[in-house]
């Protein structure tokens, strides 16, 4: 006999029971599920005391604009994690009052047909992200005289976050950032490396150290190709003396940068593992209904 099925968000599960959802993830992939924060919900999908799917949503308000950012998509059955999905979005939609942006990040993995599930729901590829492993080595150019890479702190971001914001389309995040979220990536951490040609701004780093290693989440340069293969190798010579324990850094860029992949691959990047990528829909909230006389 066939248990029910119990959909429920996460903070609706006891403690106890709501622990047994790691079962879902990789060791240090699940998400937050005791602390979480106001903004996040993981919802679920149970039978009996058996998690079967699993999805975090993250809820951001912009001036114009909500974005619901979906991530940590986990199921041991793919229809009722389909089912688990499909629920959300229509709750979606009939929560909100305005246009929904709904950003999906999904881990590429052995299930070839994961993408072609989001499709069926409406979900539009965006772009893909590959991490790559870039040596650090003490080149020595004359002209990297005119280059400079700066760290910006929260108190003088400004500029750091316009040139950012300008390219975000482009980017591992997507989305422009605010003020308050450039802090909470502060909070965690993170480093904001301005690069600057000639005392202008022509790229932007935000990235983490931490373990033994330099990971880079985000990393854009604009200029040609020689201006961009000049970048990257100074970043090379940079970072080799400025961490002289690291042998090589980790940096992420998606399927909308191919310059400065190339650049990467000539300078000696290699890709390290599967990559993820990014999906759009976008939801309109549901026309009210009303009681027939």
């Amino acid at each position: 006999m066939k248990r029910t099925l119990i959909f429920a968000e996460c903070r609706q599960i006891q403690p106890k029971k709501r622990s047994l959802l790691h079962q879902l993830y990789n060791p240090g992939e699940s998400p937050h599920i005791l602390a979480i924060r106001p903004h996040q919900y993981v919802h679920t999908a149970w039978q009996g005391d058996v998690p079967v799917a699993a999805i975090a949503s993250d809820y951001t308000d912009y001036a114009t604009d909500q974005i619901i950012r979906l991530t940590h998509e986990a199921y041991r059955d793919r229809y009722v994690f389909r089912g688990l999905l499909d629920r959300l979005i229509r709750e979606i939609c009939r929560n909100s009052i305005r246009d929904t942006t709904l950003l999906l990040h999904v881990k590429q993995d052995r299930d070839q047909d994961k993408r072609r599930m989001f499709e069926v729901l409406g979900f539009d590829p965006y772009h893909e992200t590959v991490t790559y492993t870039l040596p650090l080595i003490p080149f020595q150019k004359y002209t990297y005289e005119n280059w400079s890479l700066h760290v910006d702190y929260f108190a003088t971001h400004s500029s750091w976050l316009a040139y950012r914001n300008q390219y975000a389309h482009m980017l591992t995040d997507v989305l422009p950032l605010t003020a308050s979220r450039l802090l909470e990536h502060e909070h965690r951490q993170e480093v904001f490396h301005s690069l600057k040609l000639k005392g202008k701004i022509v790229g932007i780093m935000r990235s983490r150290i931490g373990s033994g290693r330099l990971d880079v989440y985000e990393f854009h340069v604009s200029g040609n190709d020689e201006l961009i293969q000049e970048a990257v190798s100074f970043i090379q010579q940079e970072f080799y003396f400025r961490f002289r324990s690291l042998e090589q850094i980790r940096v992420t860029l998606t399927s909308l940068q191919p310059e400065l992949r190339y650049a990467l691959i000539r300078q000696g990047g290699s890709p390290t593992q599967a990559g993820a990528y990014t999906m759009i829909k976008e939801v309109a909230p549901s026309a009210p209904s009303f009681p027939l006389n």
